[in-house]
């Protein structure tokens, strides 16, 4: 089965996506960059990826739990949701052990998703998120944004980068 996928990434260093953004547009640039776009693709039953876990530093994000820690999380995907009826489903890409491969893994579209509670649905994401990552906590990318910024008189979590690229996930290192 074949389908159109939009992207709100402009450019990824990750080389099996930027792979499937070739193979689709020609190009490692989305032709839908902006919420006009993705929600009129979305109104026509398109499919669009929308990264979750990159933060925004506006009033379109609120920090949220993930892995115990608040984590600065967009509303934009409980917006785009309700707006356009689109059901969110989360999904990873797991490189395999011949490190030249992907195993991609469709988990169930978010139960109950959009909520009322634009933020009870960013604690959602960010559980799928964790779902995701849970096989390979060494592989996410635990250096992004929305961990160096903190809710305001919260101290940084910050902290020496590890000896190792493990990251134990009840004790994160950011």
């Amino acid at each position: 089965m074949s389908l159109p996928i939009e992207s709100r990434v402009t450019l990824s260093s990750d080389a099996f996506i930027c792979d499937c953004q070739r193979r689709i547009w020609g190009t490692t640039s989305s032709p839908f960059n902006n919420l006009v776009g993705i929600t009129r693709a979305l109104k026509k039953k398109g499919v669009v990826w929308y990264a979750p876990d990159i933060e925004v530093k506006n009033k379109n994000s609120v920090f949220a739990e993930f892995k115990g820690v608040q984590a600065s999380t967009t509303l934009a995907i409980s917006r785009i949701a309700r707006a356009t009826n689109a059901l969110v489903v989360p999904y990873a890409h797991y490189r395999n052990d011949d490190d030249r491969t992907y195993r991609l893994r469709i988990f169930p579209a978010l139960d109950n998703f959009p909520s009322d509670e634009p933020i009870a649905d960013t604690r959602a994401l960010n559980r799928a998120i964790e779902a995701i990552i849970e096989p390979h906590p060494e592989r996410y990318w635990w250096s992004i944004k929305r961990f160096k910024n903190r809710p305001e008189g919260e101290k940084k979590v910050v902290s020496a980068k590890p000896t190792t690229p493990y990251r134990d996930l009840n004790n994160p290192i950011f």
